[in-house]
């Protein structure tokens, strides 16, 4: 059976959701070719129809799940006006992105080893948040270490969960607005 270039396409997208599930809930070793297929609900012998490799899909997956993240907390990049640092603080590290299925792959990957491909999408992915936050920060060492607290705070709250994770992303929120208001 023959199937449209918009079914190709559509599986590809399933395979790269499965994806960034395991990735932001495991980091990059929980992104195995097998788990990803069976989340995506495909057989194992097609993904290579899709990408090339492992490293591949872990890229693509990797950079997927950071456009979605950026789009998600400062807009479209269309949009001509910027968000309030504020919110973007009060977004990613507000309760709906700690219990997104996907959300930023950071958390789970700054620690983690990678290949080297994937290794320089991660790099390209990291200085992607820190110009992003560059943009509305007051400078960018403010900007850096803005994403230092909300990656870190928002990779302790996965791990704690519940009510723990709920007080961790409180104390995160609280501290990275402070920070990202200027001293009088």
């Amino acid at each position: 059976m023959r199937y449209g270039a918009d079914h190709k396409q559509a599986t590809r997208a399933r395979i790269l959701d499965a994806a960034m599930i395991l990735l932001a809930r495991g980091g990059a070793g929980a992104v195995t070719v097998h788990g990803v297929m069976r989340g995506a609900d495909l057989s194992h012998g097609g993904f290579y129809a899709h990408f090339e490799s492992r490293e591949a899909l872990l890229e693509a997956a990797l950079t997927a799940a950071a456009e979605r993240t950026l789009s998600a907390l400062f807009g479209a990049p269309a949009d001509a006006a910027q968000p309030a640092l504020r919110d973007v603080i009060g977004r990613y590290l507000g309760r709906a992105h700690l219990e997104a299925d996907t959300g930023c792959p950071l958390p789970a990957t700054c620690g983690g080893a990678l290949d080297e491909s994937s290794d320089a999408a991660r790099r390209r992915t990291v200085q992607r948040y820190r110009d992003a936050l560059a943009a509305v920060a007051s400078d960018q060492p403010t900007a850096d270490a803005l994403l230092a607290l909300m990656v870190g705070g928002l990779a302790v709250a996965r791990a704690l969960g519940g009510d723990d994770g709920e007080a961790v992303l409180r104390a995160c929120r609280m501290t990275a607005r402070q920070l990202a208001t200027p001293a009088s």
